[in-house]
């Protein structure tokens, strides 16, 4: 029989001495590669929310990530998706896109000016009709949300203030905006990876000569790290920490 010539694959000429030394940022850009292609709807939001909003651009979700959340969608069946925070629209979309038939995503932003892009992107997505919008603060919206009695979502993804992440999670843990095996899925939780330098006790609570942006990062870094101590010892819930971009912990209600 006349032999099948082999897809051509990269000769590996040199190995590293050591895995520990590799550049995050070069993995997470293979494993991208290597993942589902980005849609270019999605591309287009990330260009343009570093030009309207360029201090801010990298909170965009961004390709391995949306792809994650495409997937977790998928595998969770989901019907009803719970974001909050919207930002500029990607995660939304992603989410949208792994919707099962007939799904909805309500995703909850408090800055008119970032929905306002958001809302751009999903009227021009054939995923756009399956998502909502609800502006205003989250804690407000989502009390609301438990008042109506509204029904419990599938997955819900935690990307807001992350000084209220606690707040969110006891909100919809003690109400039935979530139900056995509602996946929660909250980002930020390793902080640019500063949580590693967190002594037992925590750092104190100012410190002399302290600029603001510094003690904001200090204060956020705690906060994630209490956050993640808190989730691990709470018998409701299941969790794992991913160190995918800045961190992704996924939870499940038990």
């Amino acid at each position: 029989a006349e032999a099948v010539p082999s897809q051509a694959v990269p000769v590996v000429t040199r190995l590293p001495t050591d895995a520990r030394h590799l550049d995050t940022n070069e993995l997470d850009d293979y494993a991208a590669r290597q993942s589902g292609a980005e849609p270019d709807l999605l591309q287009e939001l990330t260009h343009a929310t570093k030009v309207a909003m360029p201090k801010a651009a990298h909170m965009v979700s961004g390709h391995l990530q949306g792809r994650m959340l495409v997937m977790l969608t998928k595998l969770a069946n989901a019907k009803r998706v719970l974001e909050v925070g919207t930002f500029t629209g990607y995660s939304a979309l992603c989410f949208a896109e792994g919707l099962s038939d007939g799904g909805q995503v309500t995703t909850l932003e408090v800055d008119g000016n970032a929905a306002s892009i958001a809302q751009r992107f999903f009227d021009r997505s054939p995923y756009g009709q399956r998502i909502e919008i609800r502006q205003g603060n989250a804690v407000d919206l989502m009390n609301q949300m438990v008042e109506a009695s509204e029904a419990a979502y599938d997955v819900v993804f935690l990307d807001a203030d992350k000084r209220k992440y606690a707040a969110y999670l006891d909100t919809l843990l003690g109400s039935g905006l979530v139900k056995p095996g509602t996946l929660i899925v909250i980002d930020n939780v390793l902080w640019k990876g500063r949580v590693l330098g967190l002594s037992v006790s925590g750092p104190p609570s100012n410190l002399e000569g302290e600029d603001r942006a510094t003690r904001r990062d200090r204060v956020l870094t705690q906060a994630m790290h209490e956050l993640n101590v808190k989730v691990r010892k709470d018998p409701r819930v299941e969790q794992v920490v991913l160190p995918i971009r800045d961190g992704l912990s996924l939870i499940r209600v038990v």
